[in-house]
């Protein structure tokens, strides 16, 4: 029967095994190896690899159809970071979850072929919900103020 540590050196221990672990991670270029100091299993296959998404949703919520050029490019960027690292399917399944009203229909009633990528449905909400006024009609609206 293995001979139990005290509480204190097993403390002391895991801290120093933390230590150990964090120095490593914070390494570029890496990777980190399995513990083989305890029970010594012969395994021939390799460490499978673990991914990790992170949800970047600050500031990205549910976008209506405003015409307010502001409001949809600062939607558009949200959802660019949020979308990022996923496929086309789950990137537009993503962005149409977070269309409603106007914004949603508009996107649904075009073609498939025209929203079958994150770039499609940016595209097709830029067109729908921009000002897209003239040059004329922008300083009379700025002059306006």
């Amino acid at each position: 029967m293995p001979t139990e540590l005290p509480v204190e050196d097993h403390l002391a221990a895991l801290t120093n095994r933390l230590k150990d672990l964090e120095t490593h991670l914070g390494q570029p270029g890496t990777v980190a190896q399995p513990d083989t100091t305890r029970a010594s299993v012969s395994s021939t296959s390799a460490t499978p690899a673990i991914g990790m998404s992170v949800s970047w949703e600050r500031g990205y919520g549910k976008y209506g159809g405003t015409r307010d050029d502001r409001v949809l490019e600062d939607w558009i960027s949200g959802a660019e970071r949020a979308v990022w690292g996923q496929t086309d399917s789950e990137a537009v399944d993503t962005l149409i979850f977070h269309l409603e009203g106007v914004a949603e229909e508009e996107v649904k009633l075009r073609p498939i072929s025209q929203w079958s990528s994150p770039s499609g449905v940016f595209q097709i909400l830029r067109e729908a919900f921009t000002e897209q006024l003239t040059e004329t009609h922008a300083r009379r609206k700025f002059f306006a103020r």
